[in-house]
């Protein structure tokens, strides 16, 4: 069991969102990561610095596709 569980709003979590590099224009902000065949998920899909980020992302993506397909499947 975990020592601490604290509870936070989620306005409290805005400010700990992953950079989108996306629409970065010029600067030099490093390396990023996207995914490889991006035009096949029909959205513009976010640049991070972090991998994990985007595997964060990609599960969120697939879960909201699941959750309209469900609630289409209802009608």
């Amino acid at each position: 069991m975990a020592d601490h569980i604290i509870s936070l709003k989620s306005a409290e979590l805005l400010h700990h969102f992953p950079k989108d590099y996306r629409n970065e224009k010029g600067g030099d902000y490093g390396t990023v990561y996207t995914l490889a065949y991006p035009h096949a998920f029909g959205v513009e899909v976010p640049y991070f610095k972090d991998p994990s980020h985007l595997a964060a992302w990609l599960a969120g993506f697939a879960a909201h596709n699941n959750s309209v397909l469900d609630h289409d499947g209802d009608k």
